[in-house]
């Protein structure tokens, strides 16, 4: 009996998930890999973020995605939603009562009862793989081809390990970041499609009441702002994840396009005071919160604005090295799903099993 692969999954967030989910309902790859996974923050969610408040564990708050959007002309993602809803993760979230939502028949949305990071985390479940099989903090630098058949990946902290597939979910730009992208991509058309990948960045603002409070501003579970110089969007989290006020209120904001690209070279505790005034002028009961029960975080890659040429959903940097993600179809979560299922159709094709 062959030994099995060892793949790497660059990123813990729900392309990495998907992969390993995939990988564990396909009988013949999930008996020819072992999958490991590399990510640089400490927890699994990547853009599917839920942080919870240091003062009261069942406050808790999306910072990234904010919800799930199926599609009616793709059926064959059905499933999917089918094992969250199983699972109690999601719910549907009516938005056809919400100002400036934009409503689309065709499509239906999904609240995450439990935040975002809990998709990811069921996925990879799902694919019983265990944190035993992650190394967090861990921020890849370098990937290289080493011995034939092998591939070496070297990361800030940990160093160098060697592979067998090595597939990339970051975010595309961040593959032209590493140390060696002019050798890994050889391929100058290739480099130049990735190069036209283009991303918003966003700013976001989570705010933590730790108990039940109900808003003067808004009684919407989601709440769209028009001609804002600095914000877009605000949720109510608690509303828009169970549909009650039964749980304690957390807030989060997201910047608009405009604000992001303006302010992309920032950090985000530099911009905190800015965006919490600004805050106190959209939701008045922010003025009394501690500055403590507030998280900022920046989105530097946020949503895809231009994908990759023709939405491949997956493409080979070199022999067994690959790059996925919603940067190769399209943002979202479906985008998510469709890259990969295209990297474990090329795994498998490489494999010839």
């Amino acid at each position: 009996m062959n030994a099995k692969k060892k793949l790497l999954l660059i990123g813990a967030g729900p392309t990495s998930s998907l992969i390993s989910y995939n990988i564990a309902k396909n009988a013949k790859l999930k008996n020819a890999v072992d999958i490991h996974v590399f990510e640089k923050s400490r927890g699994i969610g990547g853009r599917f973020a839920t942080s919870r408040s240091t003062k009261n564990p069942d406050c808790l708050a999306d910072l990234g995605a904010q919800y799930l959007t199926q599609s009616q002309s793709k059926q064959s993602l059905k499933p999917y939603f089918e094992t969250l809803t199983k699972a109690a993760l999601v719910r549907p979230l009516e938005t056809s009562a919400i100002p400036g939502f934009r409503v689309d028949p065709t499509k239906s949305h999904y609240a995450c009862v439990k935040g975002t990071s809990s998709i990811v985390k069921h996925f990879f479940e799902q694919a019983s793989l265990e944190k035993t099989d992650m190394v967090f903090d861990c921020r890849v630098i370098k990937i290289s081809k080493a011995e034939p058949g092998k591939v070496e990946v070297t990361t800030e902290k940990q160093g160098t390990s060697t592979f067998d597939i090595v597939i990339s979910t970051m975010p595309v730009p961040q593959i032209l970041q590493l140390e060696n992208s002019s050798e890994l991509l050889a391929d100058l058309d290739m480099k130049r499609n990735l190069s036209m990948v283009k991303y918003s960045t966003r700013f976001a603002l989570g705010l933590f009441f730790d108990a039940e409070i109900r808003l003067a501003s808004s009684a919407q579970p989601l709440n769209f702002i028009e001609n804002d110089p600095v914000f877009r969007y605000w949720s109510i989290e608690n509303l828009k994840r169970t549909g009650t006020y039964n749980e304690p209120t957390s807030v989060v904001l997201h910047t608009n396009i405009n604000y992001g690209a303006e302010n992309a070279e920032e950090d985000k505790d530099a911009l905190k005071p800015q965006l919490l005034e600004k805050t106190v002028e959209i939701i008045p009961e922010a003025a009394s919160i501690p500055l403590d029960s507030v998280k900022s975080h920046k989105w530097r890659y946020s949503q895809v604005l231009e994908s990759y040429a023709e939405k491949p959903g997956c493409i080979k940097l070199s022999d067994n090295i690959y790059a996925a993600g919603d940067g190769f179809s399209e943002s979202g979560f479906e985008g998510c799903i469709y890259s990969a299922e295209r990297a474990v159709a090329m795994i498998e094709a490489s494999m010839n099993l």
